[in-house]
């Protein structure tokens, strides 16, 4: 990708916010910014694809731009100089692939996206002043069709298909980056050298303030470094952003000391010493013994040891400290990432859990649990009584329901044996409602995926959550899909398979809610206890936009986090079988096999699964045909029929008999009648 392609043709520029953001969001996660501009109007956790809440900040900023956020999918790469981007990478034998682009002023400056990969999630941010800008999870670019704020409207560069970024291409930047920023500190120290604009003169400037923040007054540590600004900046940064310089030393930072750190991470002054910084780290990560690992304690972030000690994350993060010598002053940077993990007192455990409710750190162990999204406050929760009304009219489904929502949260941490299914052939019946309105409590704890994701072999998806939403199941292999789910709804413990980690072994703590647009989305037993099935009905579009979006934007999940903590819980067992309702009926019968369906109309039938086999052959329509069905299938369906077996005696015989109507408790002479009446013996014939 040596330089930026033609642009494409461009459609006409759109005029709304919901004009711009609706062809994203089957790619992207987007938000609203300001109209003309590239500041947020909400944070970039709240990105979304969902169609509800798209229209619903089309209602609120109708004039926005868009913004796409860097997600669990998706990781965006911004360059200021493409063509000094390449050449670096070209330096380290890499090339970046063709991949989809877009730009605002220049398509030298272009931005590129590309599919997240389990390396590239826990990479991070990654910056070089005016050369690129990694931007991974919880930043955002704006989009094509945006307006830019000196006029411009941003566009697609190619219609190229989005690939994962290259783990090379991850390597690559984290060494140029390094490197770049040697040669910067060495030009920004020879004195003369003039930085333009893309030059670096933010990094320049936070350079210099960490050389002569000596704890003078504010006004005074200003004028020297805004003297700095105009001799060695050409155009100089502009006056307030070096007030913002010097506030932040002023508020943050130690005033320098000659003999200590004078940088860390070449853009942060300190006057600590190495073991001030060491200690500090101990702060921001703990070293893991089960996997070798470390974690970043703020998002409970995983790195292989290895990759920490020798570059990854830590790359760029050097001590670099003034030491006299007979030459005169010289620095010498040590790389903190290796220094650290050799240091004895680093933070260290035995192992990582998850425990929701409990502290940061338990006895040898680190919880990567890291609270939830809302606090609790009494308030109205009348709309979200009325949405819950008219999305499950039955009112024992819509009780237990709600009793299932709350366990959890009066429980934290709490593993229920139950999943729920909402399903609706129209779309936009406020599915995807219920769960953004628990994410909003849940926070991070929370996590939609796809059917994709559900199946992959990587199950990265089910790291540190409480709640899980699958959306638009459509069935697929559904029997497969059923024997998959079993474990991860009942199961005690997951095992969490990420590229280029150990697996990790974590209680699973978390629900699963699904939702699908297919009747017959799951293929259920007839004795499952596992699942509560719900047909929702349509909820007007107008209740939404005039009542509950603004419920819900005015702190209405607090609300309803307290009002979930009180409900009573009355006749909820979470270690029962949810209610069997008509809907799940309907679902288990479309899930049936032609073997099942004949079992069931033949529920008077006693005998053994090869008489069962042989009575389902002697079928009128099956007798011009052959069928594969054998013994051990026979005896597998009549499982999944919810029959029963008994070993009876029959005459010199104890063959084991199924029935669909008797249990095994009954007695052995009942099962004799029953056989007997099964197996009519042929009338002799008269002479």
């Amino acid at each position: 990708m040596a330089t930026a392609t033609n642009p494409q043709p461009q459609p006409a520029t759109p005029a709304t916010f919901l004009d711009r953001a609706v062809p994203l969001i089957s790619q992207f996660s987007v938000i609203p910014l300001g109209p003309k501009e590239k500041n947020p109007l909400v944070s970039s956790k709240l990105a979304s694809r969902d169609p509800d809440v798209i229209e619903q900040w089309a209602a609120q900023y109708p004039d926005a731009n868009v913004g796409i956020a860097s997600d669990e999918e998706v990781l965006v790469l911004e360059s200021d100089n493409l063509e000094r981007l390449t050449e670096l990478l070209s330096n380290e034998g890499v090339t970046l692939p063709k991949t989809l682009m877009a730009c605002g002023s220049s398509p030298d400056r272009p931005h590129m996206f590309f599919k997240q990969t389990a390396k590239s999630r826990e990479f991070g941010c990654k910056r070089l002043s005016g050369i690129f800008e990694l931007r991974n999870i919880g930043q955002y670019v704006a989009a094509p069709g945006s307006i830019h704020p000196k006029g411009m409207v941003y566009r697609w560069l190619n219609d190229c298909e989005m690939v994962e970024m290259p783990d090379a291409a991850l390597k690559a930047l984290a060494h140029v980056a390094m490197e770049e920023r040697q040669v910067f500190k060495k030009v920004a120290d020879d004195g003369k050298t003039i930085f333009g604009e893309g030059d670096g003169r933010q990094q320049l400037l936070c350079s210099q303030a960490g050389r002569i923040w000596r704890g003078q007054d504010e006004d005074e540590f200003f004028e020297e470094l805004q003297a700095f600004n105009l001799k060695r900046c050409d155009p100089p940064k502009e006056e307030g952003k070096v007030r913002d310089i010097v506030r932040y030393f002023v508020e943050k930072k130690k005033p320098f000391e000659p003999g200590v750190a004078i940088a860390l991470n070449w853009e942060n002054a300190a006057g600590e010493t190495l073991e001030d910084v060491l200690r500090e780290m101990n702060e921001e990560y703990c070293y893991v013994d089960d996997g070798d690992l470390v974690i970043r304690i703020a998002g409970a972030i995983m790195y292989k040891a290895t990759n920490f000690r020798e570059g990854g994350h830590m790359a760029n993060r050097f001590f670099i400290e003034e030491v006299r010598t007979r030459r005169g002053t010289e620095t010498r940077e040590i790389h903190l990432g290796r220094e650290w993990l050799k240091w004895p007192e680093r933070r260290q455990v035995a192992k990582q859990v998850y425990e929701p409710g409990k502290p940061m750190f338990l006895e040898n162990a680190i919880n990567r649990w890291r609270g939830m999204g809302c606090a609790p406050k009494a308030g109205d929760v009348g709309p979200w009584k009325q949405f819950l009304e008219q999305l499950i009219p039955d009112e024992v489904a819509r009780k237990w329901f709600e009793q299932w929502i709350a366990y959890p949260l009066q429980h934290l941490g709490a593993k229920l044996e139950t999943a729920v299914i909402l399903w609706s052939v129209q779309q936009g019946t406020g599915k995807t409602t219920i769960y953004r309105t628990l994410k909003e409590i849940y926070g991070s704890n929370a996590y939609k995926i796809t059917e994709t994701e559900l199946h992959s072999d990587f199950n990265y998806w089910a790291l540190d959550r409480q709640l899980i939403y699958a959306d638009e199941i459509s069935g697929g292999d559904k029997r497969a899909t059923s024997d998959r789910l079993k474990e991860l709804i009942t199961g005690l413990e997951i095992g969490i398979n990420q590229k280029h980690l150990a697996p990790v072994t974590i209680r699973n703590c978390f629900q699963f809610l699904f939702s699908s647009n297919h009747p017959n989305a799951f293929y259920l037993e007839p004795t499952d206890r596992r699942f509560f099935v719900a047909e929702v009905a349509t909820v007007p579009k107008t209740f939404f936009g005039d009542v509950y979006y603004p419920w819900l934007d005015a702190g209405g999940a607090a609300y309803l986090y307290a009002y979930l903590l009180t409900l009573p819980m009355d006749g909820f067992n979470p270690h029962d079988a949810p209610p069997r309702t008509a809907d799940k009926q309907a679902m288990i019968d479309l899930g049936r096999s032609d073997v099942e369906r004949w079992i069931e109309e033949r529920r008077e039938f006693v005998g053994t699964a090869a008489e069962w086999l042989d009575e389902f052959r002697g079928r009128d329509f099956m007798r011009s045909r052959s069928t594969n069905l054998t013994e051990s299938g026979m005896t597998a369906a009549l499982k999944r029929a919810g029959g029963s077996v008994k070993r009876v005696t029959l005459g010199d015989k104890k063959p084991y008999l199924w029935s669909l109507d008797l249990q095994g408790s009954d007695h052995y002479l009942v099962w004799q009648e029953r056989y007997h009446a099964s197996h009519p013996k042929p009338e002799t014939a008269a002479f």
